[in-house]
């Protein structure tokens, strides 16, 4: 089996925001999911003019699909870049949306096991009528453990399988919800990288987020007018806008694109 790997260099001009008053919100420190090189992270964040990069994933049973894992890699290869480019510091931050509730999409992974089959491991389902729980709240369950063994066994002895499977065991436990367990595991993975985990169902998260989605629910119909208008725009020089917009929908939602922004 071959994987592919495809290139996506940076087009077009890159522009360097423009400053803001103020600086890393510290009310927002609580957020962030502790790991090793967490402190580290923290201070550069603190660090007079900084901007950080931002990507995310929904929460996944052993991290999700490999391009979580890509996806927090290369924001932090964009950070680096950047603040060699800018001559200012850049953090990349790894968004966890733990409010997301579809379970039948994050409950399960796949791998392959040491003589290249494809395994796949599923949690227990929720009932047909169980309550859309976030993935911040819904436990993962007993179901999880023969998952576990599953991964372990299918691969052969050797230290990297021991390393991999003791750091899933640590966080993916039963009483663990999916979102809790995938934000934990993917900080110890990244943390050491310089790459922070942020926890978007923590308090001071909702409290931050509160002006903005009220905002945008205010100025929905504009909102609404802008993005077709911008997409009419992309369609016209044969882009594909991506999303459908222009339907009246207000634009309240998770968002797991990769962004430039200034730390306030």
């Amino acid at each position: 089996m071959s994987l592919p790997i495809h290139d996506t260099p940076l087009t077009g001009s890159l522009t360097m925001p423009a400053p803001r008053v103020g600086g890393w919100n510290e009310a927002l420190s609580a957020a962030l999911i502790p790991a090793p090189g967490s402190a580290d992270i923290l201070g550069r964040l603190r660090a007079p003019g900084v901007l950080v990069v931002t990507t995310g994933q929904q929460p996944g049973l052993f991290t999700g699909p490999a391009y979580a894992v890509s996806k927090a890699l290369s924001a932090r290869a964009l950070a680096l870049h950047l603040e060699r480019r800018w001559k200012r510091p850049v953090v990349p931050v790894f968004w966890v949306p733990g409010d997301d509730h579809d379970f039948d999409e994050v409950a399960s992974a796949a791998w392959l096991s040491g003589d290249g089959e494809l395994m796949r491991a599923t949690l227990d389902p929720r009932a047909p009528d169980a309550p859309l729980t976030p993935m911040s709240r819904q436990p993962l369950g007993p179901s999880v453990l023969p998952a576990l063994e599953a991964f372990e066994q299918s691969l052969p002895a050797s230290e990297g399988r021991d390393r991999t499977a003791g750091w899933l065991r640590r966080h993916y436990a039963p009483e663990q919800t999916l979102a809790g367990s995938f934000g934990h595991a993917m900080a110890e993975l990244l943390g050491p990288l310089g790459v922070a985990c942020f926890d978007s169902t923590h308090p001071v998260a909702k409290s931050a987020a509160a002006p903005l989605l009220i905002r945008a629910l205010r100025d929905a119909a504009i909102l609404d007018r802008e993005l077709a208008s911008r997409a009419a725009a992309l369609q016209a020089g044969g882009v594909d806008a991506g999303v459908p917009v222009g339907d009246g929908a207000k634009r309240v939602t998770t968002r797991r694109g990769m962004r430039v922004m200034g730390a306030s």
